[in-house]
C-alpha cells in the first residue's frame, strides 16, 4: 500500500456528519476532520453521505457493521489500514493482513494460523494437538491428533515435486514423482536425478543411466571407474557380523538366508571374510583370513556341460619338463602378501607351454591401478590345466617304469 493510514478503537453516536472524500480520511490518523475524528478520539454524528470509499457504502455504516467500518454506535476494537484504491490490510502497520487489488493475500510481520488462533509457524494448518514440538527452523506445520497428509495432485502424466535451492539453484534438489502410465519417484542432488524408483519397485542408483537391470541397480561414474557399495557397521565389537543376505521365496521354499556374504569382527584387523549357502540349513563352509582361502573349492566339470572330448596327447612330460617353476615375492601395494616368500609359475612363461591354462592380458597399472579406463588385472592360471598335465605326465613316466621293471 502506498499512502496506508490507521483508525483505531472508535465510536460512533449522535448527529449527522459527511464523509465525501479518501483525503478527508487520510487526515484522521492525526488530526480530526469534520468527518471522522482523528484515530483514537469519538465520532459524535452518524455519516449520511452516500459515497463509497474502496466500493463500500459508508452511509450504510448507521445501521450495519461491514468490513470497512463498523455502524454508527458500535466500537471498533481492531485497526483497519487503509491505502489507495488498490488495496486495504486489517491490523497495524508492522502485522496486518493485506488484500491487494489483484485478489494477492499478504500477511505482514505475524504468524498465520488455519484451525488455531496461536501458530506456531509462518503457517500453521491444525487439525488436533499432536502433542509435538516443530523444528527450530520449520516455517510450515500441519498437525493432527490422527493421521496426517499433504496431497499434490495433478493431471494425468504431470509431475508433482518438492525442490530445495538457494539464491543461485532454485531447484538444485528434490523429489518429484510422475504421474501416468510409467509412474516414477525421483530423487534430485546437485541439479541432477541422482536415484529414481519405477512403477514395479526396482531402484536405481547413480547418474548417467535410465537401466533397471535388478531389483538394485547401482551406476558408477563419478569417481572414475570404481562402483562400491559399503556395508558399515558403526558400532560393536566381537562377533558382530556385516553383510549381505540372499533368500526367495517360491511358494515351496521359503528363506530370506538361503546365501550369504559377510564379515566377521571388522573392528579388528584380524577380520574373516565368510562365505555361506543353504544345504538343510545356512553354514559358512569357506572364508578368507589374512589373504588365505579356507575351504573345499571345487570346479564344474560335469560331463554333460562339456563336448569334443578327447584324451589328452602323449608328450605331457616333455612338456613337464620345460615348465620353470620359481620362488617370488609380490610386489608391494598389489593387494597380495608381499612379505611372505611364494612358490608358483610366471603366466607368460606358462603361456609359451600350455596357453589353455593362461587367460587375460599383460598387467598394465594405468589400467588397473589408476582405474583410467578399463581394468586389467594382468595375465592369470588355470591350477586345473596345469594338474591335468602333471597327470598326464606322471601316467607317462609310470608307463616307462612299468615297460623298465617288465624288461
Amino acid at each position: 500500500m502506498s499512502k496506508a493510514r490507521i483508525i483505531a478503537d472508535y465510536a460512533g453516536t449522535g448527529a449527522t456528519t459527511d464523509l465525501a472524500t479518501q483525503a478527508e480520511l487520510d487526515t484522521v490518523s492525526t488530526v480530526a476532520s469534520a468527518a471522522l475524528p482523528k484515530a483514537g478520539g469519538a465520532m459524535t454524528g452518524a455519516i449520511t453521505t452516500n459515497s463509497t470509499f474502496d466500493g463500500v457504502d459508508v452511509a450504510a455504516c448507521n445501521t450495519t457493521a461491514n468490513a470497512a467500518l463498523p455502524k454508527a454506535g458500535g466500537t471498533m476494537t481492531g485497526n483497519i489500514v487503509m491505502g489507495d484504491d488498490t488495496s486495504i490490510g486489517i491490523g497495524d502497520s508492522a502485522e496486518r493482513i493485506e488484500f491487494d487489488g489483484a485478489g494477492d493475500i499478504s500477511v505482514l510481520g505475524a504468524n498465520l494460523g488455519i484451525g488455531t488462533d496461536a501458530p506456531d509457524d509462518l503457517l500453521h494448518i491444525y487439525k488436533g494437538n499432536s502433542g509435538a514440538t516443530p523444528h527450530t527452523y520449520s516455517a510450515f506445520n500441519i498437525e493432527h491428533d490422527d493421521d496426517v497428509s499433504m496431497n499434490m495432485l495433478t493431471a494425468t502424466d504431470k509431475y508433482a515435486a518438492i525442490y530445495f535451492g538457494d539464491s543461485g539453484h532454485a531447484n538444485d534438489g528434490g523429489f518429484v514423482y510422475q504421474n501416468g502410465a510409467t509412474p516414477s519417484m525421483a530423487i534430485r542432488v546437485n541439479d541432477s536425478t541422482r536415484m529414481t524408483i519405477d512403477s514395479s519397485g526396482r531402484c536405481l542408483i547413480g547418474a548417467g543411466s535410465t537401466s533397471y537391470t535388478a531389483a538394485l541397480s547401482v551406476v558408477g561414474g563419478a569417481h572414475g571407474n570404481d562402483c562400491m557399495i559399503k556395508v558399515y557397521r558403526n558400532s560393536g565389537t566381537g562377533s558382530h557380523k556385516s553383510g549381505i543376505y540372499f533368500g526367495a521365496n517360491n511358494g515351496s521354499f521359503v528363506t530370506s538366508e538361503a546365501g550369504m556374504i559377510w564379515c566377521g569382527n571388522p573392528a579388528t584387523h584380524g577380520a574373516y571374510l565368510y562365505f555361506g549357502a543353504y544345504s538343510g540349513g545356512l553354514s559358512a563352509t569357506h572364508h578368507i583370513y589374512n589373504s588365505v582361502f579356507v575351504g573345499d573349492f571345487n570346479d564344474t566339470s560335469d560331463k554333460e556341460l562339456k563336448e569334443d572330448i578327447v584324451p589328452l596327447e602323449s608328450g605331457a612330460l616333455e612338456l613337464v619338463n620345460t615348465l620353470n617353476p620359481v620362488k617370488f615375492n609380490w610386489k608391494a601395494g598389489k593387494c597380495r602378501d608381499s612379505e611372505n616368500r611364494k612358490i608358483g609359475f610366471i603366466a607368460q612363461e606358462l603361456e609359451t607351454v600350455l596357453p589353455e591354462a593362461v587367460m587375460g592380458e599383460d598387467y598394465d597399472p594405468d589400467k588397473a591401478d589408476d582405474h583410467s579406463e578399463g581394468h586389467n588385472g594382468g595375465k592369470s592360471i588355470n591350477s586345473n590345466a596345469v594338474l591335468s598335465v602333471l597327470t598326464k605326465a606322471v601316467q607317462e613316466l609310470s608307463a616307462k617304469v612299468t615297460a623298465l621293471e617288465n624288461a
